[in-house]
């Protein structure tokens, strides 16, 4: 299945650019992204700027790009021993607006989506953390 996910993080001067929105978002190189489902990363919030208006509350997020090239199932989980810290999960479409898939605390203090339908098109999943909290995360996106 061609399917892309990406992790990207801004102000980075030597990185490559794609614009969302009225910012201009960073991707490391261009091929940094295109990585096929099932996807894991470990990655932390700490440090990372608000640049996401994720549902109740919101604090430093990450961002991720996700192209489908059909309409597709997805588990997104950030449910894992590397996780320490209360997240939030929220999937956002390419114009910002919220494609109603968030989640908070879904084990214990661990988000996950487990039934996340999405039509073919470009999203980003939002890694944050609840009333701003911070730490180290284990993100997995897998066809369901």
């Amino acid at each position: 299945k061609d399917v892309n996910i990406g992790y990207f993080r801004t102000n980075y001067d030597d990185y490559f650019y794609r614009g969302k929105l009225d910012e201009v978002k960073v991707y490391k190189t261009a091929l940094d992204w295109r990585i096929s489902i099932p996807y894991v990363h470990r990655g932390s919030n700490v440090g990372e700027t608000n640049d996401w208006n994720v549902t109740w509350s919101d604090g430093a997020d990450v961002a991720y790009l996700l192209i489908l090239t059909e309409d597709t199932s997805l588990d997104i989980s950030l449910v894992s021993s590397y996780t320490n810290y209360d997240t939030q999960l929220q999937v956002f479409n390419a114009d910002g607006s919220s494609t109603g898939y968030y989640n908070d605390d879904y084990s214990r203090l661990q988000s996950r989506l487990p039934n996340t339908n999405l039509a073919a098109g470009e999203y980003y999943i939002v890694v944050d953390g609840y009333w701003g909290a911070t730490g180290n995360y284990e993100l997995t996106v897998e066809e369901k």
